[in-house]
């Protein structure tokens, strides 16, 4: 899988743009907007587990970027 946090958090954000993408193009109500979404929050919890992470702002500091 993945071999530190920095490539673990990679991940995450990749996911996160394509499920902005998602959102852009077919609105938040699309099944495949949820699916990511569902996805996304499955890789944060293994992240959160695996690093003990339990503090969002640590996870995203440049969450927009």
């Amino acid at each position: 899988m993945w071999t530190n946090r920095r490539e673990f958090r990679k991940k995450i954000r990749e996911k996160q743009r394509e499920m902005y993408s998602l959102v852009k193009n077919k609105g938040l109500n699309d099944p495949d907007v949820y699916n990511k979404s569902c996805e996304i929050d499955c890789l944060i919890v293994e992240y959160m587990k695996r690093y003990n992470c339990f503090i969002s702002t640590t996870l995203f500091n440049n969450y927009y970027n």
